[in-house]
C-alpha cells in the first residue's frame, strides 16, 4: 500500500528532476548549440552544468536560510505587496515555462505525428490532460514518472548506441574554433534550459526537514545525468549531420531518431515510438509549470483576499475555500498557459521569450530568492528587538 500524506522521496526528486531537465533540452538545445558554438558545444555543456551546478548550491544555501517552502516563506516574511509582487513574478515565470513546453509538445505532436490536425486542438487536449493530472498532488505524479524511469530511458540509450555506429567522424574535427566568448555565450544558453532547479525551493513543502541535504544532493546528480546526455546527444547529432546542417534543423533528434531502422523491421512507426519517450518527459515538464503556476495563483488570491481570514472560520468552511481555490487556480493556470502558449505558434514570441529569460528572468531568479531571505531575516530581528 502506498501512503498519501504529500511526502516524496529524494529517489522520486532525482528522477522528476531529470524528466524536467532532459525532455524540452534535448529537443531544442542541439541546434542552438550548432548554430552558437559549433562543435565546440560540447564545451558550452560543460560550462552551462558548471553555471547551473554554483546556482544550485547558491539555492541551497538560500534553501537553508528559509524556514518553509518558498510560497509559505514569501507570505509570511514579507508585507502582502511585498509579497504579492514576487508571487505574481514566480507565476509568469511558471506560466511562461509552461506555455513555452506546451508549444514544443503540441508542434512535436503536429510535425511527427498528426499533421493535419490544428495546434490549437492538440493544445488544448495536452493542457487538459496536464490540468486534470495536477489534481492529484505531487505525490501521484512522483510515483508514475519513477515507475516510466527506466521503462523510458533504457530504449532511449539502447537507440542512441545504436545511432553512434553510424557517426561520421569527419564532422567532428573542428574542436577548439569557436571564441571563448560565444562558447561561454552557449554555457549560458545551457543553463537557461537546466533552470527547472530553480523548483528545489518549493520541494521543502514535500520533503522532510531532515532529508533536505539528500534532496538537493539528488538533483546535483539529476543535474550531472542531464549534462551527461547532452554530450552524448550533442556529439551523435554533430556526427550524424554536421554543425551547419543541424543549425537549420528544427528537432535534430527527431530527425536522428526517424532515421534508425531496426532489423526485421517489426515496428514499421518506430518514429512514432521515439516520440513517446519525448511526450512523457515534456508532459512532465508542462505538468510541474503548471502545477506551481495553479499553487502560486492560490496564494496571490489568498494575499488578494487576506489569507488569515478562513482560518479563524470553521473547518469545514475552511475546506470548502480550499477547494474552490483549488479549482479557480487550475482553470485560471490553465487559461492562461493555453492563451500563451497558442501566442508562440504566431510571431516571433519564442525569440521574444529567449530575451527574456536571458536578460530578466535568470537575473531576478537570481536576486529575487536572497531579497527575499534578507527581508524575512530583518523582519524576524526587528520583531525581536520590539518583544
Amino acid at each position: 500500500m502506498f501512503s498519501n500524506n504529500n511526502r516524496i522521496s529524494t529517489r522520486q526528486v532525482f528522477r522528476l528532476f531529470v524528466f524536467d531537465f532532459i525532455g524540452m533540452s534535448t529537443l531544442v538545445l542541439p541546434a542552438k548549440l550548432a548554430g552558437t558554438s559549433g562543435c565546440d558545444g560540447v564545451f558550452a555543456i560543460v560550462a552551462g552544468g558548471l553555471f547551473a551546478s554554483l546556482y544550485l548550491w547558491y539555492l541551497a544555501w538560500i534553501m537553508n536560510g528559509m524556514d518553509n517552502d518558498l510560497i509559505a516563506y514569501v507570505r509570511q516574511s514579507l508585507p502582502r505587496w511585498g509579497a504579492l509582487v514576487m508571487l505574481c513574478f514566480f507565476a509568469a515565470y511558471c506560466i511562461l515555462e509552461a506555455s513555452y513546453g506546451a508549444y514544443i509538445f503540441a508542434d512535436v505532436m503536429k510535425k511527427g505525428l498528426v499533421g493535419g490536425e490544428s495546434y490549437t486542438l492538440l493544445l488544448l487536449l495536452i493542457l487538459a490532460v496536464a490540468a486534470y493530472a495536477i489534481q492529484s498532488g505531487i505525490e501521484s505524479r512522483a510515483r508514475v514518472y519513477e515507475s516510466l524511469f527506466w521503462v523510458l530511458f533504457v530504449p532511449l540509450f539502447l537507440l542512441l548506441w545504436i545511432a553512434a555506429s553510424d557517426v561520421n567522424t569527419v564532422y567532428l574535427h573542428s574542436f577548439f574554433t569557436t571564441p571563448v566568448s560565444e562558447v561561454a555565450g552557449g554555457g549560458l544558453l545551457v543553463f537557461e534550459y537546466l533552470m527547472p532547479m530553480f523548483l528545489v525551493l518549493f520541494f521543502p513543502a514535500y520533503v522532510k526537514k531532515d532529508a533536505q541535504k539528500k534532496m538537493v544532493a539528488a538533483v546535483y546528480r539529476a543535474l550531472w545525468v542531464a549534462v551527461l546526455v547532452f554530450i552524448v546527444f550533442d556529439l551523435i547529432l554533430l556526427g550524424s549531420f554536421g554543425e551547419r546542417a543541424m543549425a537549420k534543423m528544427r528537432y535534430p533528434a527527431l530527425t536522428l531518431m526517424s532515421n534508425i531502422h531496426l532489423r526485421g523491421s517489426f515496428l514499421k512507426r518506430l518514429d512514432a515510438f521515439l516520440l513517446a519517450i519525448w511526450f512523457f518527459t515534456l508532459f512532465a515538464f508542462i505538468n510541474v509549470f503548471l502545477f506551481y503556476a495553479k499553487q502560486l495563483i492560490a496564494a496571490i488570491g489568498g494575499e488578494f483576499t487576506g489569507h488569515g481570514n478562513a482560518e479563524r472560520q470553521g473547518d469545514g468552511l475552511k475546506m470548502q475555500k480550499e477547494k474552490n481555490a483549488k479549482v479557480w487556480s487550475t482553470i485560471i493556470a490553465f487559461l492562461l498557459v493555453f492563451v500563451v502558449a497558442e501566442g508562440f505558434c504566431y510571431g516571433s514570441f519564442a525569440e521574444w521569450f529567449e530575451g527574456y529569460m536571458t536578460y530578466v528572468a535568470i537575473p531576478l531568479l537570481i536576486l529575487l530568492p536572497l531579497i527575499i531571505v534578507v527581508w524575512g531575516k530583518y523582519r524576524k530581528t526587528g520583531n525581536r528587538s520590539l518583544q
